[in-house]
């Protein structure tokens, strides 16, 4: 039997997962985690691509109920509050913690705040009812994994289904009429999709020395290389996929708390400890997304054996051998552009990341027609632009 999971105990469907019993099922759902402080970013999305969604498309944001934890701020130095703004919006404040303060202290504080949050969260919600809040789950950028495996475990027990699941980023611009005429490629039964754009197999190392904020433990992951994976600011899954990943789903949440900073390792994880729903997980959960769902996906749709596989690339024909087997199940595409102000621009793209707030606006107030949005055209005067907007660089 499978057991019951521990965050199942509050959860329900907001409005945005809703519609009835009679509702139409979608062609394509997008899930948009995002920080209860990056309002600003939502306010964007709202008024930008997600204002004109067409039939069969919905979106939706995802939004952990409770506080970051404090270690939080001893590791990254940017714990960030929410406080009340004008229109109810959520600000971003350093308020680093001191390392002196008790537990008793962090926990009354953590308290505090998990009511702000709850008052924040309810009048947004309410306002726009395109937020799912995620019971019980704490906000963390070391819950990233915990959290999307808890979006997708909200979209499968929805009522209305959807054919397709894009999880994007909340600083993400998504071309949707492009999307679309790229998902009308796939034949109408199509199943086990995995689109976005793929981090190669060796093209990355796990980072296992020094104080960096990715530096990973060789107890929570001990090979030499990454699964190959779709860059986590956006992808897109059929929902057949969604068991499978459901299968690891994280039994016991508080593996995923960061231990107590320290010179030697700064960054201490439990995920090692984790236990999933499913013995047949086939690949343990770490703190990296993208990473979790690449790993995941890489053995359910090429049909290795877990127990025997290692991504240490021994050789340049093993790491071949693992590029196309990659390549024949996973679907990269290049318009899935990840900062194109660096890596190159092109005006037919899917998704776009690191596009903040102000950029998003800018972006949509040069579209030409609906489905002709420019990301290139203010790439070389965005001081133009900002002093026009009047906009400050926060906000960029």
């Amino acid at each position: 039997a499978v057991p019951v999971h521990p965050l199942n105990a509050a959860a329900g469907h907001s409005d945005c997962l809703g519609g009835g019993s009679d509702a139409a099922d979608l062609e394509l759902l997008i899930a948009v985690p995002s920080k209860l402080s990056q309002r600003r970013r939502r306010d964007a999305v709202r008024a930008t691509w997600l204002s004109r969604l067409p039939p069969g498309v919905h979106a939706c944001f995802f939004v952990a109920t409770l506080s970051p934890p404090y270690v939080d701020d001893a590791i990254l130095g940017d714990g960030e509050r929410p406080q009340e703004m004008p229109g109810g919006a959520a600000e971003a404040t350093a308020a680093p913690v001191s390392q002196g303060d008790d537990q008793a202290g962090h926990e009354a504080r953590i308290g505090e705040e998990d009511v702000l949050r709850g008052e924040l969260l309810a009048a947004e919600t309410s306002r726009f009812r395109d937020v799912v809040q995620l019971p019980l789950l704490r906000e963390s950028y070391y819950n990233l994994t915990l959290m999307t495996l808890e979006i997708l475990a909200s979209v499968a027990a929805a009522p209305r289904k959807a054919r397709f699941i894009l999880k994007a980023d909340d600083d993400v611009f998504v071309n949707v009429p492009a999307l679309l005429a790229r998902l009308a490629l796939f034949p109408p039964n199509a199943t086990k999709v995995y689109l976005g754009l793929i981090s190669e197999f060796a093209h990355a190392k796990p980072v296992v020395e020094g104080t960096h904020k990715w530096k990973i433990d060789k107890e929570e992951y001990s090979h030499k290389y990454w699964p190959p994976y779709h860059y986590g600011f956006g992808y897109v899954l059929s929902s057949d996929l969604l068991p499978v990943l459901l299968r690891c789903r994280v039994l016991n949440p508080e593996c995923t708390a960061p231990r107590r900073a320290t010179p030697s390792s700064p960054v201490a994880m439990n995920y090692h400890t984790c236990e999933t729903v499913s013995p047949s997980c086939p690949f343990r959960p770490v703190r990296f997304e993208d990473v979790t769902v690449g790993g995941i996906l890489y053995f359910h749709l090429t049909g290795e054996d877990p127990a025997t596989t290692r991504f240490n690339g021994e050789s340049r024909a093993a790491v071949a051998a693992v590029r196309n087997r990659s390549a024949e199940v996973f679907v990269s595409d290049e318009r899935f552009l990840s900062e194109p102000w660096v890596w190159g621009c092109r005006e037919d793209f899917l998704v776009c990341h690191r596009v903040g707030a102000a950029k998003m606006r800018i972006f949509w107030g040069l579209k030409g027609t609906e489905n002709e949005i420019s990301i290139c055209k203010p790439l070389g005067g965005l001081t133009e632009y900002f002093d026009q907007y009047k906009l400050k660089p926060e906000d960029y």
